[in-house]
């Protein structure tokens, strides 16, 4: 018996030994909520960058193909048609009659500016949720209460998400902005001489679609930009409003 406990003493102790070398030799693993939380962090920077990219290509987006047409508004009372498009030489030049390009009617590609400095700051604060996400797993509000550290990095998450919606609500603002735009010129376009409007009236829809795909292409990013945010912050009960039927990476958004 006396051998029994000898033999069962040794292999224990042999197996903490085992234990200890091993402990030494392999690395710690990370905890699969740090993993989560790179995964979708990097995958709302994607979502920024893509929304900053559509901005810079609205910085250079061009009305060059309307640079001939414009909009003739007679002086109110000598045309029942109202404003039309015509081309530059069949303008009347004089004072009495008003003709503005085209161009200088449609969406601005400086307008673009302030959405492109939206992102970058949205990229910037993006870094320092990163870099200052407390040393726990749990980050949810519900943790803020007691861990003051926690409540300063939701504090950044909510500053990071008001600044996605204020990119999101000056976007909305130019698609609405662009649609009435739009919507006068195809108005002015019908009572346009049928030349004109056969000619120029296809390449207006084609690059005001082209404009408000662009528009689109922001706003969307943006908004998986906030859904993955609410991931990684913990707001459970959060909804960014884009359709539950839509996926992002066969991932649900809200």
């Amino acid at each position: 018996m006396k051998q029994i406990r000898l033999w069962f003493s040794a292999l224990m102790a042999g197996m903490l030994l085992l234990g200890s070398l091993m402990a030494c030799t392999q690395p710690a693993s990370r905890p699969a909520s740090e993993d989560q939380f790179l995964r979708k962090h990097g995958e709302m920077k994607v979502y920024i960058g893509k929304a900053r990219t559509a901005v810079v290509n609205l910085e250079s987006f061009s009305w060059g193909e309307l640079s001939d047409i414009g909009i003739e508004s007679p002086p109110s009372g000598l045309c029942v048609l109202g404003a039309c498009v015509i081309t530059k030489g069949k303008a009347v030049n004089d004072d009495t009659n008003m003709w503005t390009p085209l161009v200088d009617m449609m969406p601005r590609a400086e307008s673009a500016k302030p959405l492109k400095i939206y992102c970058d700051k949205c990229l910037e604060m993006a870094v320092k949720i990163r870099t200052q996400r407390p040393n726990t797993d749990n980050v949810t509000p519900a943790a803020a209460a007691e861990n003051p550290e926690v409540a300063q990095w939701q504090e950044q998450c909510h500053q990071l998400e008001s600044t996605l919606m204020g990119a999101e609500t000056l976007a909305l603002k130019y698609v609405h902005t662009a649609e009435e735009t739009f919507k006068e010129l195809n108005e002015s376009f019908e009572k346009s001489d049928d030349k004109v409007r056969r000619q120029y009236q296809p390449k207006l829809q084609s690059k005001s679609n082209e404009y408000k795909d662009l528009l689109d292409e922001v706003i969307r990013n943006l908004q998986y930009a906030r859904s993955n945010l609410a991931q990684i912050a913990g707001w459970e009960d959060y909804a960014v409003g884009i359709g539950a039927d839509q996926s992002v990476n066969n991932t649900k958004v809200y």
